[in-house]
């Protein structure tokens, strides 16, 4: 860059020293000169700067005597630098040294400038640094030694570290440069008057300049009202010598655009002058135009409004004028005048603040302060980055600027994690005033800032990446995968704001594998038994990935996934591998949707996400390189083969090397996109009726052109195709013999197709009047009709649809389509609520269309059309033929049943409501007591909305496992599971097979009595169904699992005797069974003694006969009162044994009954059932509703007591 000399005043340098006088005021007083030595100087060969590394010191000292050394301590402006730096000083002299460099932040914590006024923009922080400790103010670049910060990185210290010294490095040369640049609209400045910018019969003006337009009048300065100045006029240099530019005197040079020159004009009022372009002489001023106006015209705007029109103006026409401004940079004007053959400096702009709405004569002093206005400019440094300290945004962190003017600059920036998937920006200003404008209906759009995105740079007004918009005084912004490492955010600020808020958000995936890790494809090579499985519980995707090195260009690269069992999913990407789990698409189009018209290209993401294994994913253009593939399932894909394949460059793609067609014989397959034309040609013999160009198979848009012996283009042929899709068809009768040269094209991107060129027998129209169907996308070639004739078709829709398309194209002559028929908005906006109030009563229509085109290329375009017939005429408005005509819809498939999708999930793949929460539940549960507190349950990240005490059933202010599963487990849950977990339509077979919690009657919510439960008819129910399962009450017999005996018995709720079975199964419900058994069985045994007897007695004295039967009431007596009785031995005892009857001769009973002893009892019996609780142990209360409880863990062991 080209400067002109400028003289520099001794205010100038006071002002360049104030931030070295404000951290080293004492130096004032001192000479450091004879403690601080130069150790080493070298020059860098990248800026041809000088550089002076010191002994060691403390930051303030080494800034100071870089001041005396006519520079400042060092300003790193990039990473050549950084390295040269410490490669130069680091290890001079074989001695490892810390390097103080110019940064610090000692003004304005946190807020780090340069010492020479340069903004803060590069940096290379070591590891976790800047610390920003109180005392830490100040930066070096480290050596060795340092921990964990590495060497030739950054790292801030106090002003004097007392465990290691620190070297100080000058870079000499003036301080920071600033510019102004000004919009060519309205930016300028506006400087008072004063004696010291009165003309003394002479003038000179040089100012450096980088003008970004020249194209007319562009105005450098000019005083008053029409007064002396400096312009350029489309590139040359022209003085203001009167009113009328006309008589301008101008230069015999131009300067050139968008680089920076230094320009002048000197005059010497009645004698002449001359003009300068980087000091060379670029014409002279002839005697007669060495005028030097005051600037006092006059004109009509200063002599109404009453003005004094005396101002001195920069950057545009005078005070008469609003007019002629100047576009680019200016980074000084000087004013001189001559005096006793020298000229002095009267007026010198340098623009040295560097910030603010004003700036001062370089040349002000306690006598002269002379101030310029500055309206619009932007504070520029000269390669024309805006001026501004940078500020780091930490991620997810708030940072708050106060007291912000009009016209400030602030930067942020974000330097973003490896792998960043998301990227959210949020900015917000506030003032006193923000509500009373909110009130104002303009603030809605309007903002108190402007603010710019910059990717890896720093983003100005004029020059960025993306504008952000905004309203009520916020702005929001987010990034899908943003490319850029750094993001730079500039905000202007229109108004004085009191408060601005910004934050940035990035989410970081996880890193994706190696390229060792994935699988390679190769061309035409399938990899078979490929089988993705999602973990029971996961919410991820389960990924594997794929690459294919692709080394020569294709037109093409196909991947596709067939065979097996499940639903897999393809993402075939360049760049680099797509995680699904962390990238966003919202919309997850047929990827020849995708190409971007105007961009030469297409989405380097490419999805497909069919029901099933059969995937293909395509990119068309592509170039040689590395491109990966993420085969995935959110459920399971087994048995699948995926392969990769490669269309090449086709060799028919310039009209010398079209490739002949033979009649009917297919060439193909082909694959095309926007921008790749492919040319053939047919020999047509004589004697031909008939020549017919078709293609067919594949997918995507294709188009067909065809001319005779010349080649044709899409804008010039003799015939045209008109099909939506890669179907396309010509066809024409009594073709001229010769050469047919024909272009396959496209405007998207089309694959698979062939091309075939045959000889038909002619092909006569006959028509009787009769109307003839259309049916979806097939042409109808060979239409023939004389003018006024009509001609009638119709299509008859099954269900409503999106739209329906009529066209006709090819031939000859002139014509235009008629259509009619219903159209349908019923439901369209599907606000079921309003239909009650029946306001959308009229939704069908009857409507007729006319088509637009020229010639036989028309086209009829319906929106929403009705199910039904919609009619069709063709007029002739001249003679006509080889005419083809097609229709296109697309169904919405309403009303109708949705075509049935195949369940790939077998009903024990449906996770249930409960799933996987134990494990949660235990690892949420951070004290291990097996509750919930408040904290715990905070922690647990709960779903947005969800209380503590929705939970907390039983208020208690603990959550208990039951309560949890009892929130989750409702009916609205469950069915919404399903709605994750199944098919949007499934049948009621696989519903019913389902293992749920809630009792469901499927049957009931098949609203169309199809046998199959759809999402839509899932979502109908929740809003209806009831909660059936309760966690509480396992068997659903309305008594709590807690009372419940019989937790999972809906028939048994207590066994009051203890014995294990249940009071409604217990034929004795208070009598422990074993006793009755026992007590049955020993009264058996002893009716069996007494038949005995009997037989052996035959009819016994009477006497002897009570005396036995006493005994037995006796014994049953005893029997019955055991009851009574808390203890027994472990086996019953032996029944007793009676005596024989003597029946020779009678023997004498006494009448005193006998005593059985059945032993103590102590203990229940081994046999006794008790109760089993969830760990599998037993439990029994006994005696019964003694309070006393016995336990024992195998059936047969002993009883233990609790």
């Amino acid at each position: 860059m080209a400067k002109g000399s400028r003289v520099v005043a001794t205010s100038l340098i006071f002002i360049l020293l104030a931030s070295t006088c404000i951290v080293a005021p004492a130096h004032a007083q001192s000479d450091l000169s004879d403690d601080i030595d130069v150790l080493h100087t070298a020059i860098n060969p990248s800026n041809n700067k000088t550089y002076h590394l010191l002994t060691a010191s403390s930051w303030e000292d080494a800034a100071y005597i870089a001041r005396t050394l006519d520079g400042y301590l060092t300003t790193i402006d990039d990473e050549e630098e950084n390295t040269w730096v410490f490669d130069t000083f680091a290890s001079f002299d074989d001695q490892s040294r810390h390097l103080w460099i110019g940064l610090n932040d000692v003004q304005d914590e946190g807020m780090y400038r340069w010492h020479d006024g340069t903004p803060f923009l590069y940096r290379n922080w070591g590891v976790d640094q800047p610390t920003g400790g109180d005392d830490s103010d100040y930066v070096h670049i480290a050596s060795t030694n340092m921990g964990n910060i590495m060497p030739q990185t950054w790292n801030d210290l106090e002003n004097n570290p007392e465990y290691f010294p620190v070297y100080g490095v000058v870079e000499v040369g003036p301080g920071a440069d600033f510019s102004l640049r000004f919009d060519g609209l309205e930016d300028h400045i506006v400087i008072e008057h004063d004696e010291g910018l009165v003309a003394n019969g002479s003038l000179s003006i040089e100012a450096t300049i980088k003008a970004s337009n020249l194209d007319g009048i562009r105005f450098v300065t000019m005083k008053g009202d029409y007064g002396w100045g400096m312009y350029l006029a489309n590139g040359a240099i022209g003085y203001a010598s009167e009113y009328s530019l006309s008589k301008h005197p101008t230069s015999n040079m131009s300067i050139t655009e968008d680089t920076w020159h230094t320009i002048g004009v000197h005059v010497n009022e009645g004698i002449g002058g001359m003009f300068t372009i980087d000091g060379i002489p670029a014409g002279n001023i002839s005697a007669e135009d060495a005028n030097i106006p005051e600037g006092d015209f006059g004109s009509n705007d200063c002599y109404t409004s009453g003005d004094s029109c005396d101002e001195l103006y920069i950057a545009r026409a005078g005070a008469g004028c609003d007019c002629y401004y100047f576009e680019g940079i200016i980074d000084d004007i000087t004013i001189a005048h001559e005096e006793d053959g020298e000229w002095n400096i009267a007026s010198q702009w340098t623009f040295w603040e560097g910030e603010g709405s004003d700036t001062g004569d370089a040349l002000n002093d306690q006598t002269q302060n002379r101030v310029g206005f500055i309206n619009g400019a932007d504070w520029v440094m000269p390669d024309g980055s805006i001026v501004a300290q940078a500020v780091e945004l930490s991620n997810d962190e708030y940072y708050l600027v106060n007291d912000i003017k009009e016209g400030d600059t602030l930067l942020f920036y974000a330097d973003l994690d490896q792998y960043t998937f998301l990227l959210d920006v949020y900015m917000w200003g506030w003032s006193e005033d923000f509500f009373e404008e909110w009130e104002d209906d303009d603030y809605f759009d309007g903002l108190r800032f402007d603010a710019y995105v910059g990717y890896d740079r720093i983003p100005a007004p004029w020059d960025n990446d993306l504008e952000l918009s905004g309203f009520y005084g916020s702005i929001w912004n987010s990034w899908t995968w943003p490319e850029a490492d750094v993001v730079w955010f500039s905000v202007v600020a229109n108004a004085d704001i009191d408060e601005l808020e910004i934050q940035a958000t990035w989410d970081v995936a996880e890193e994706p594998p190696s390229l060792d890790e994935m699988t390679e494809l190769f061309n035409g090579v399938p990899i078979t038994s490929q089988s993705l499985n999602v973990d029971r519980g996961s919410y991820d995707a389960e990924t594997s990935y794929y690459y294919v090195n692709v080394t020569d260009s294709l037109t093409e690269l196909k991947i596709e996934t067939y065979g097996g069992k499940g639903n897999v999913d393809l993402i075939l990407s360049a760049g680099g591998p797509i995680d699904p789990n962390y990238y966003y698409s919202y919309d997850i189009e047929p990827y020849y949707e995708e190409f971007i018209e105007g961009n030469g290209g297409q989405s380097s993401v490419v999805w497909s996400a069919n029901e099933g294994n059969n995937e293909e994913a395509n990119l068309f253009d592509v170039e040689p390189g590395i491109y990966y593939i993420t085969a995935f399932t959110y459920r399971k894909a087994n048995d699948f083969t995926i392969v990769a394949d490669y269309t090449y460059a086709p060799a028919n793609s310039d009209p010398s090397t079209a490739i002949e067609l033979q009649p009917g014989i297919a060439h193909g397959p082909m694959s095309g996109y926007d921008g790749l034309d492919q040319y053939f040609f047919v020999e047509v013999p004589t004697g031909t009726e008939r020549l017919e160009v078709d293609l067919n198979g594949g997918f995507g848009e294709a188009a067909l052109h065809m001319r005779y012996e010349t080649i044709p283009t899409a804008s010039e042929a003799d015939h045209h195709s008109a099909v939506r899709g890669a179907g396309d068809k010509i066809g024409f009768n009594n073709p001229t013999p010769g050469t047919w040269y024909i272009l396959l094209d496209s405007d998207s991107v089309f694959s698979g197709v062939s091309i075939t060129a045959s000889f038909e027998d002619l092909y006569v129209w006959e028509y009787d009047g009769t109307p003839i169907e259309l049916f979806n996308n097939e042409e109808i070639d060979g239409l023939s009709a004389p003018a006024g004739k009509e001609l009638y078709f119709y299509v008859d829709l099954q269900s409503r649809s999106e739209e329906l398309i009529i066209m006709t194209s090819g031939g000859e002559g002139s014509l235009y389509i008629q259509a009619s028929g219903e159209v349908d908005y019923g439901g369209f906006f599907e606000f079921g609520e309003f239909d009650e109030f029946e306001m959308f009563e009229d939704e069908m229509f009857e409507e007729e269309y006319t088509s637009y085109g020229d010639g036989t290329d028309q086209e009829v375009y319906v929106y929403s059309p009705a199910q039904g017939q919609f009619d069709i005429t063709l007029v002739a408005v001249d003679d006509f033929s080889d005419v083809s005509i097609v229709a296109y819809w697309i169904e919405v498939n309403r009303p109708g049943p949705d075509p049935v999708l195949p369940v790939d999930v077998e009903p024990d793949d449906i996770f249930p409501c409960d799933y996987g929460l134990e494990a949660f539940f235990a690892d949420a549960d951070t004290n291990g007591d097996g509750l919930f507190n408040f904290d715990e349950f905070r922690r647990s990240g709960p779903p947005e909305g969800t209380e503590f005490t929705d939970v907390d059933e039983n208020e208690d202010g603990m959550i208990e496992f039951t309560e949890v599963v009892a929130y989750l487990c409702t009916c609205e849950n469950e069915l919404t599971r399903l709605i994750d977990q199944t098919p949007f339509k499934t049948s009621i077979e696989f519903m019913d097979s389902i293992a749920l919690k809630n009792e469901f009657e499927f049957k009931g919510m098949d609203s169309n009595r199809d046998q199959f439960i759809t999402h839509d008819e899932l979502e109908k129910a929740i809003e209806t169904c009831k909660t059936t399962y309760d966690p509480f009450d396992r068997d659903g017999d309305g008594v709590p699992d807690i009372k419940d005996q019989f937790p999972d018995n809906p028939d048994e709720q207590s066994d009051a005797d203890g014995d294990g079975i249940g009071d409604n199964a217990d034929f004795a419900p208070s009598v422990a069974n074993d006793v009755v058994y026992g007590a049955g069985g020993a009264l058996l045994i002893v009716l069996i003694g007494m038949m005995i007897l009997f037989l052996r007695g035959g009819g016994g004295p009477q006497q002897h006969m009570e005396q036995e039967w006493n005994k037995t009431d006796a014994f049953s007596e005893q029997m019955l009162n055991m009851n009574n009785e808390y203890s027994t031995r472990e086996e019953l005892p032996q029944a007793p044994t009676l005596a024989a009857v003597e029946t020779a001769s009678q023997s004498y009973q006494s009448n005193e009954l006998p005593i059985y002893d059945f032993g103590q009892i102590d203990e229940p019996a081994a046999s006794l059932m008790g109760v089993m609780d969830s760990s599998g142990r037993e439990h029994i209360e006994y005696p019964a509703n003694s309070g006393r409880l016995w336990s024992r863990d195998q059936p047969d062991s002993p009883w233990i007591k609790e």
